[in-house]
Order: structure tokens, then sequence, then C-alpha cells
């Protein structure tokens, strides 16, 4: 019996027994709330820390120009990785809905690396300001509230990416699995 109550468990069960087109079925003409609950969350999140660190910024007398103290044409070069990364994920989703298996292997790997190359990068940029010392938690730290508010966003940031990357390896792990596999989408 199908449960009304966990419909997704029951699909997802009724997928590995050979319903293939189960889930396609039932998320047909599906708004798909829960990943907008998810990203509604998501920008929540990082608004009110992007806020509170802004709210700290103006009540602060030491604190300095982000470009004075932080690698800003480093930084966006890892943020135009991380948006390619992004495009890659797009065209991996595309390549899922159309059976397209080498595909799918092939951008979920570039969307790893581009995610890995990011998280690298964003090692390097840590390990350049705690050396510099200027952007340090040390407790004679020149900018400590900048550095505080800094790590924190960049920190969550970088533990978000994290557990993308995660879930991303676990993906494609499965999608090798399901090679020669028809219709394999809902598993992977």
């Amino acid at each position: 019996p199908r449960s009304t109550l966990f419909p997704y468990t029951t699909l997802f069960r009724s997928a590995h027994i050979g319903e293939v087109n189960v889930i396609d079925k039932y998320r047909k003409g599906q708004s798909h709330w829960e990943m907008w609950v998810f990203f509604a969350s998501e920008i929540i999140f990082f608004a009110v820390l992007i806020g509170v660190s802004w709210a700290i910024r103006q009540n602060s007398v030491n604190w300095p120009k982000s470009s004075d103290v932080l690698g800003v044409n480093f930084t966006a070069v890892l943020t135009f990785i991380l948006i390619s990364a992004s495009f890659f994920m797009a065209k991996a989703v595309e390549a899922i809905r159309h059976d397209n298996q080498e595909d799918l292997k092939k951008f979920l790997l570039l969307t790893i690396a581009g995610v890995a190359i990011f998280l690298v990068g964003q090692a390097i940029e840590y390990s350049t300001l705690f050396a510099e010392g200027e952007v340090s938690l040390a407790p004679d730290a020149k900018y400590k509230l900048f550095s505080s508010t800094f790590y924190l966003q960049t920190g969550f940031h970088g533990l978000h990416v994290l557990t993308a990357l995660i879930f991303l390896i676990f993906v494609y792990m499965r999608a090798r699995k399901e090679i020669g596999r028809a219709s394999c989408r809902e598993r992977v």
C-alpha cells in the first residue's frame, strides 16, 4: 500500500523493484516546494549572517578596507570557479533527465573539480591571511571584529560548500554504479 504521509519514501522503494517511471509520474505538475523552502532557508540564513556583519561594521571604529587586507582578485577567481561549477551541475541535471549517463558522470566530475578547487583556494586564502597576521583570530590581532565576521561568513560558506562536495561525490559514485542500466535516474 502506498503511504499518503510519506509518498517519496514509498516511491523510492517502488522504483527499486521495477516501477521505473513512478517518480516522474508523481512529480509531474509539482512545484517542487521542498527545494523552494530549502532555498528560502539558505537565503535567510546567509542574509542574517551578512546583515549582522554589516551592522557590526557600521559601529566599528577599527574596520579595514577589504581590498587592503584581503586578496580580492584571488577571491574573484575562486568565485568564478564556483559559479562555473554550478553551470556544470545544471548540465549534469539535464543529462540525467535525458538518461545520458556518460554526460552525467562527466559534468558531475567537472562540478566536483570546481568545488574542490574552490575549497583548496579557500584553505590557501586562510593560511595566507593567518601568516600575514592582519586578519587573524589571535588575541593581539589588528582587526578583531573584521576577522571574526570574515571567518564566520566564509567559514559557514566553506562548510556549506564542503557538505555539497561530499554529497556530489556520493551522487557520482551512485552514477558510476548505474552504468548500462536503463532509466536509472531515480536511484542516482
